[in-house]
């Protein structure tokens, strides 16, 4: 497969002073300003080569060279702020940059090395928002700008290749489907534990599939005992918290809108087909029946031990099958983005949608739509609250026969010889079960047109979290977060077609679909005394965990249709139903000491009581 995609990021307030530009000029001649400099080690004074130069509100970027020299042109005129990011330094802000039309303005970036990731403030597990370098328990800790290009499909990936000890797995390319996480832990190394997913505050009874990758701010990641300890036993294989933004990094009445759009096309090329066959031939290379006389291909026979090493006799007609079973397929993700932050109030609201076709013939791929809103108010000067909600709805064609290679179209396609024309119709325009009645193979794209296999899923995250700080030493907050998650499966197979290409029986017709619901609850409720003492700091922790966990399944089978084409349990003459039903719930509690003298010797101690149903009684 080869993806092109071609990535537009900007700003409305951008693409206003563009267009703005672009009209008032009536001609190609840039209006804008240069904005030229050197970015060096403060520490080396050595220039620091490749390093991401960005105009804050526009689309305007660059990298460094070598020799640390950077030059960004046609610049709106204006103030602005530049930043400059590179990995294991920290970021650099120069606010109050005056381009003027027309001018140059020279600037020097000086960034002070830093331990990669360590000096990161991280919030995951821990009361205060902390240094990386000053926390107790080692925390991973991925940034927005670690992923100036934002991941496809499913958030988690966004940690690939930058947090130590993350395999991140997939085990098929299909759209909207897991992705398998290993973190280097004592217990997942199996790889049959997954670590456990935390976005804003919601702890996932699901995957994190449905999750939009543009709308991240940072992802943090707990490995080994510490996250079970922080967490309980769920979390043994690890934590993975994702925030999302919330508007809190824009100055003071500042607001801020991005529109994104990301399209490319998939599609097959250069994909090698055997064009040798394995049947019986004579000398002269004609086809030859078990007798060893000459026939055509309807006489031909393959021997008991028979290779792939046999050329197709003078004047067969041969067929491109790649560009019949597969076709080029559109890709894209459109996002909006509504950013704020006032003094006492931020929020962050934004839409999305992801459309994958895909390049199976008669797939209809993946369709995703999803909406959230974040938002944070402080309504007294001790006291806060926090919301934050997320809906999507996707829906997945799923191919016929199952996305892996046994059972797939692409090995039942690898097994048809190349002079079948699978692309053969009947009178009514559709595919044909068997291309050739010499042949006994089964057209895939045939049984990907004549049969429906659909999955739709609905999700909802929902939290809020209130904090009050009666007293400047002590802290109060409580948390309470919801997970929903519906799935629908669909499958249809109408009465009169041919379930099997040996015995062409027509099916009396089959539907079979699927119902699931799984809701996850989980509640805190903590406080924190800190206090002061010179150059050390004590700090207590008290924590309660309430959660509440609920699957729900109902399956029924309908069979013995009485007309076709009408997938409805009503039309089956024979019905079946069946449901399941499971719950549990768990409690927690901790007692978290720390203690930290002048940033260098830092201690904790931790206990923990942990309760669950499936432990039984007592």
């Amino acid at each position: 497969m080869r993806q092109n995609s071609l990535v537009f990021m900007t700003t409305v307030l951008g693409a206003m002073l563009a267009a703005s530009s672009l009209q008032a000029q009536g001609q190609a001649q840039s209006q804008g300003g240069r904005v030229v400099g050197t970015v060096t080690n403060a520490k080396s004074t050595q220039p620091l080569g490749g390093v991401q130069i960005l105009i804050a509100g526009t689309n305007r970027g660059t990298v460094s060279r070598a020799d640390g020299s950077f030059v960004l042109l046609d610049v709106p005129a204006g103030i602005h702020t530049v930043s400059a990011m590179s990995i294991g330094y920290k970021p650099v802000r120069l606010a109050n940059v005056v381009v003027a039309k027309g001018d140059s303005v020279r600037l020097t970036l000086l960034m002070d090395p830093s331990v990669l990731s360590l000096h990161e403030v991280v919030i995951t597990g821990l009361v205060d928002p902390t240094e990386g370098v000053r926390s107790p328990i080692t925390i991973a800790k991925v940034t927005k700008a670690m992923m100036p290009v934002m991941p496809t499909g499913s958030a988690i990936n966004a940690i690939q290749g930058k947090v130590a000890g993350a395999q991140i797995i997939r085990t098929t390319g299909q759209p909207g489907t897991e992705t398998n996480v290993i973190l280097r832990t004592p217990t997942s190394i199996r790889g049959s534990n997954t670590p456990m997913m935390v976005v804003d505050g919601v702890i996932l009874g699901s995957g994190a599939a449905d999750i939009e990758s543009a709308d991240i701010e940072s992802i943090e990641v707990i490995k080994g005992a510490a996250a079970a300890s922080l967490y309980g036993s769920r979390a043994a294989s690890g934590v993975i918290s994702i925030t999302t933004n919330r508007g809190r990094g824009l100055a003071s009445g500042k607001t801020k809108i991005t529109v994104r759009n990301e399209t490319g096309q998939s599609y097959v090329k250069n994909f090698q087909v055997p064009t040798v066959h394995p049947f019986a031939v004579n000398a002269a290379g004609f086809y030859v029946d078990r007798l060893g006389q000459r026939t055509d291909r309807t006489g031909r026979y393959e021997p008991a031990v028979a290779f792939m090493e046999n050329a197709y006799p003078t004047g067969t007609p041969l067929f491109d099958n790649v560009n019949t079973l597969y076709r080029p397929g559109a890709f894209g993700t459109q996002n909006l983005q509504v950013e704020q932050n006032s003094d006492r109030t931020n929020f962050a609201a934004s839409v999305n949608r992801q459309r994958e076709l895909g390049a199976l013939q008669g797939n209809n791929g993946y369709t995703r739509n999803a909406f959230r809103v974040n938002l944070d108010h402080r309504f007294l000067s001790s006291a806060s609250l926090g919301i934050s909600a997320y809906h999507s709805r996707a829906e997945r064609d799923e191919p016929i026969g199952g996305v892996g290679l046994l059972g797939s179209q692409y090995w039942d396609f690898l097994a048809a010889p190349i002079d079948l024309d699978l692309s053969r119709k009947d009178a009514d325009g559709n595919f044909v079960m068997q291309p050739d009645p010499a042949v006994p193979y089964e057209n895939p794209i045939w049984r990907q047109n004549s049969r429906s296999n659909t999955i739709d899923r609905n999700r909802t995250l929902l939290s809020g979290t209130l904090k009050w700080e009666p007293l400047s030493w002590l802290t109060v907050s409580g948390n309470g977060s919801y997970d929903r998650q519906d799935d629908h499966w669909n499958y249809y197979l109408a009465k009169g077609v041919p379930t099997s290409v040996v015995t062409l029986l027509p099916a009396t017709g089959y539907l079979e679909t699927r119902f699931g619901r799984h809701d996850t609850f989980n509640y805190s409720i903590d406080a924190s005394a800190r206090k002061s003492v010179g150059r050390m700091t004590l700090r207590t922790t008290v924590r309660g965990l309430w959660e509440k966990d609920t699957d729900e399944g109902l399956t029924g089978i309908g069979q013995d249709f009485f007309v076709t084409g009408v997938p409805r349990m009503n039309a089956a003459g024979t019905r079946t139903t069946s449901s399941t039903n499971s719950q549990y719930a768990a409690t927690g509690y901790l007692n978290d000491w720390a203690l930290d003298y002048d940033g260098k010797y830092i201690a904790t101690v931790l206990l923990r009581r942990d309760g669950s149903s499936l432990f039984g009684p007592e």
